[in-house]
């Protein structure tokens, strides 16, 4: 059975992206507790996991929200450059419109010098005219000023955040060329095991979100399978190991029984040998006086000779005496 026993994270949600917030979870048998307070990440890890085995991302993602997309982040400091070369030509359009109105204003003052002839009244109404004019265009150009410093400041400020996203574009270029290599990586090792398992359609890669989750599908149901034919196996040979322990039990009761009578056999075969014992005592016994009762008949028939003898011996001297 697989098993996870570490997990790196790097560039989701709270993870940071750089090498250095890289996150290592180790997994512990049999039970694994997170705990940490709230926006620690227990979630985070959890649909991490979810991701790396099925491909799907949390509910309500579409994945930029959930993994840290370089793209997306080059995109953003696009759009500030852009606002930052809108700010810089309203400066200077600023500044064309300060130098042309101090251009006016001047030209303005040596005309009415040169041209301007009247009386002392007309003259005096004419410079109250053109005080309340020259007053009206020093407040529209302190305005102006005003305006310009504000747009001057943040200019600086964009400057200075253009000067950090600059060199943030080019960290996330290097970490978008670094996301590329994981890619071709992840797409390598997916051929390769695509190849080990025999799978079709992944011989040749970049994949795609819908590839990838049918890679995983179809890894999952590999595994289901194997595991499904495993437990098969495991339920088969616990089967038979049941059976040949029934044998085993069984030839264990036939050989105490085995045992039980050759020790009663034996028994018996004592017996029969001391019964044998004896009789081949009784028989020697009985030999030895089978041996006597011939000698007795062999002693038996020479006094029978002998008194034959002695008979035929007395019956010829009777004879003789008669």
């Amino acid at each position: 059975m697989s098993r996870i026993e570490k997990m790196s994270i790097l560039g989701v949600r709270s993870f940071g992206i750089e090498d250095k917030d890289k996150q290592i979870i180790t997994f512990f048998s049999p039970l694994t507790i997170l705990v940490g307070p709230n926006g620690a990440g227990k979630t985070t890890i959890i649909e991490c996991l979810k991701y790396i085995c099925t491909g799907d991302f949390p509910p309500g993602t579409k994945g930029n929200t959930f993994v840290h997309d370089p793209k997306n982040r080059l995109k953003e400091i696009e759009h500030n450059l852009s606002k930052i070369m809108k700010l810089d030509n309203e400066i200077k359009a600023l500044d064309s419109r300060k130098k042309q109105m101090e251009k006016d204003n001047s030209e303005l003052e040596e005309k009415m010098e040169k041209v301007f002839q009247g009386t002392d009244e007309q003259l005096n109404d004419l410079y109250h005219n053109h005080q309340r004019t020259v007053r009206e265009k020093e407040r529209k150009l302190v305005d102006c000023h005003r305006e310009l410093e504000k747009l001057n400041k943040e200019s600086r400020l964009l400057n200075q955040e253009k000067s950090e996203l600059l060199v943030e574009q080019g960290r996330l270029q290097l970490q978008a060329d670094r996301h590329q290599e994981h890619i071709r990586a992840r797409d390598s090792l997916i051929q390769s095991l695509a190849t080990q398992l025999e799978l079709d359609g992944f011989e040749r890669g970049p994949f795609s979100e819908r590839q990838i989750k049918n890679f995983h599908k179809l890894v999952k149901e590999r595994q289901e399978g194997e595991a499904k034919t495993a437990n098969q196996l495991m339920n088969d040979f616990a089967e038979k190991e049941t059976l040949k322990q029934k044998q085993i039990d069984e030839i264990r009761d036939k050989k105490t029984g085995l045992g039980r009578i050759i020790e009663l056999k034996s028994e018996i075969l004592n017996k029969k040998q001391n019964e044998l014992k004896n009789v081949k005592y009784e028989l020697q016994q009985l030999e030895g006086s089978s041996d006597r009762i011939l000698e007795l008949d062999q002693e038996l028939i020479k006094a029978e000779r002998e008194l034959s003898k002695a008979e035929k011996n007395s019956n010829v001297e009777t004879l003789k005496w008669k």
